[in-house]
């Protein structure tokens, strides 16, 4: 996941958008991701097969990905800092689960 995130990084750096753009587009495609689940529970008709909604969800978990992925080389947030970010919240997510 770490050389996905570097290649980002620097396909990023080609597009040369603003931060206004990369939120857009990170905004855009987490709209295409919730479409393409409204089809999988039934909310969105489609003539599509399961496994053709399964593909698209797919598609777009990796756009909304590596459009985090460039917000975040925006501000100089590492691959590790994002990872050690999702640790230490996920511990305080088990801790409070854990307490129920």
């Amino acid at each position: 996941m770490k050389k996905a995130f570097e290649e980002v990084v620097n396909l990023a750096k080609l597009e040369n958008k603003n931060i206004a753009e990369k939120t857009c587009k990170l905004s855009e495609e987490a709209l295409e991701l919730i479409q393409a689940i409204n089809k999988s529970i039934g909310m969105k008709r489609t003539d599509q097969t399961k496994e053709e909604i399964l593909d698209e969800i797919k598609e777009e978990v990796s756009d909304v990905i590596q459009n985090a992925f460039c917000i975040a080389n925006h501000y100089n947030i590492s691959y590790d800092e994002i990872i050690s970010t999702i640790y230490r919240k996920n511990k305080k997510w088990k801790k409070r689960i854990d307490l129920k």
